[in-house]
C-alpha cells in the first residue's frame, strides 16, 4: 500500500461533520429559504440552537435587546453569520488542537482559519459582496486538510525537512513529493466525502494555486488572497507559512494591488479580535 492510499484510506475513519451543517450550507445558498425552513432545520439540535441565541446575545451585535427564541436569534444573525456559526460549532472542537506535523500549537489552526475567514469576507465587501455567505465559510475549511495529514507529515518530518531545504521547493510540493497528496487535495477529498457544494471544494483544492483551479475562480482567488492577509498578519503560521507563494493572477483577476491587502490586514485584526471574543460566547 503506498503511502498516499493509506493517507486516502484514513480519510475515511474521520468524523464527519454534523449532517446539519452541510443541509444549512445548501439552504443558504437558495435566496427563497426562509426562516421558518431555518428553524425547523435548527431546532432539534439543541447544542446548536443554544449557540445561535448566544452568538446573537454577544457584544458583537452591540444590541441591549435580548432574544430568547431560536427564530429572532436567526432574523439578528442574519444568514451569513448563521452560516459562520454552524460551520465553526462544527469545526472548532477539531481545530483547536495542536497539530504537530504543521508546529500548530493548540488553537493556531483555528485562530488562521478564522482570520483568514475574516480577510476573505473584508476582500469580499470591497469587491461588492455577492459571495460574503461563502467567503468566511471558506476561510474555516480552507486547511482543513491539515487534520488528516498532520500525523503523516509529523511521520515524515525528517524527510520533509531535508526536501524543504532543496531547491526552494514549496511546502505543498514537498507534501506531495513525499506522502503522495497535499493537505488542499486531502482537504477537498473531505469536503467531497461530507457532501459540501462544489464550489467550496473547488476552493478549498486549489488556494495554493489558483491559475490550476479551471472553475469557481473568484473563490479561489478570494480565499488564497485571504490566506495571504493572515500570513502577513501572522497568526498560525506553522511551519509551512514562511514558503506561502502570493499569485500576482489572483491580485490582477479581483483588481487588488499587495499595498491594498496590506491596509485591509489591520482591518482584519480588529475585526477577528471580535469574532474570536463572538464564538468564545458560544462556549459552555
Amino acid at each position: 500500500m503506498t503511502l498516499r492510499t493509506e493517507i486516502i484510506e484514513s480519510l475515511q475513519s474521520l468524523p464527519p461533520v454534523p449532517v446539519v451543517a452541510v443541509r444549512l450550507t445548501r439552504l443558504l445558498r437558495d435566496p427563497d429559504t426562509s426562516v421558518s425552513t431555518l428553524v425547523e432545520t435548527i431546532k432539534y439540535d439543541p447544542n446548536l440552537t443554544t449557540q445561535a441565541i448566544k452568538m446573537a446575545n454577544s457584544a458583537f451585535f452591540r444590541s441591549s435587546v435580548q432574544v430568547v427564541t431560536l427564530k429572532d436569534a436567526l432574523v439578528r444573525l442574519g444568514n451569513t453569520r448563521l452560516l459562520q456559526l454552524v460551520i465553526a460549532s462544527s469545526l472548532q472542537p477539531a481545530m483547536v488542537a495542536s497539530v504537530d506535523g504543521y508546529c500548530l500549537d493548540p488553537g493556531d489552526l483555528w485562530r488562521h482559519c478564522v482570520a483568514v475567514g475574516v480577510a476573505a469576507e473584508k476582500i469580499e465587501k470591497e469587491l461588492g459582496g455577492e459571495n460574503l455567505d461563502l467567503a468566511f465559510t471558506l476561510g474555516l475549511l480552507h486547511d482543513i486538510g491539515k487534520l488528516a495529514l498532520g500525523y503523516f507529515v509529523d511521520r515524515n518530518s525528517e524527510q520533509i525537512a531535508l526536501e524543504t531545504g532543496h531547491d526552494a521547493q514549496s511546502f505543498l510540493d514537498v507534501e506531495e513529493k513525499v506522502l503522495g497528496i497535499s493537505h488542499t487535495e486531502a482537504g477537498a477529498l473531505m469536503l467531497e466525502q461530507w457532501g459540501f457544494p462544489e464550489e467550496l471544494v473547488v476552493a478549498v483544492r486549489w488556494h495554493h494555486l489558483p491559475e490550476q483551479a479551471g472553475s469557481h475562480q473568484k473563490l479561489v482567488d478570494l480565499v488564497h488572497l485571504g490566506d495571504a492577509v493572515a500570513m502577513m498578519m501572522g497568526i498560525g503560521l506553522g511551519n509551512d507559512g514562511l514558503c506561502y507563494d502570493l499569485s500576482p493572477g489572483s491580485l490582477e483577476r479581483l483588481g487588488l494591488k499587495v499595498h491594498r491587502l496590506e491596509s485591509l490586514a489591520s482591518q482584519t485584526l480588529e475585526t477577528f479580535e471580535e469574532i474570536m471574543k463572538m464564538f468564545n460566547t458560544t462556549e459552555g
